[in-house]
């Protein structure tokens, strides 16, 4: 977490799930707490989300000042596709730096333990 000049930057690494994201929610605590005008997430580190994980993206943002929405940042295709299926992307701003295809490293190069080990698509 990084939080310089009211701009709070939370990095999020591996799966961002119903497990983990309870995780996240205790971290985002203090984040909020310090009243940042606008916080973004970078999650290059993050192939799999679900519901649970974007829907606390999104709801960060009723902590932020009106009309401040949370920034993804290095989101790939299937985060973003979760987001738009959900009807959650309305409730942040994608990074539009991040157009270009993103590709998560793959399962075998993980530490075990660390992903549902799923093949990547192309």
């Amino acid at each position: 977490m990084d939080l310089a000049g009211g701009q709070a930057t939370i990095a999020v690494r591996g799966d961002l799930d119903l497990a983990t994201t309870p995780t996240l929610a205790k971290e985002l605590v203090p984040v909020l707490a310090a009243r940042p005008q606008q916080l973004a997430f970078d999650l290059d580190g993050v192939d799999f989300m679900d519901c649970a994980g974007a829907r606390l993206i999104a709801g960060a943002g009723a902590a932020l000042p009106p009309g401040t929405r949370p920034v993804v940042r290095h989101a790939g295709p299937l985060v973003r596709r979760i987001l738009e299926l959900t009807g959650l992307a309305g409730h942040c701003d994608l990074d539009a730096a991040d157009a270009t295809p993103h590709r998560a490293e793959p399962p075998s190069a993980r530490a075990p333990g660390t992903g549902l080990g799923y093949p990547q698509r192309p």
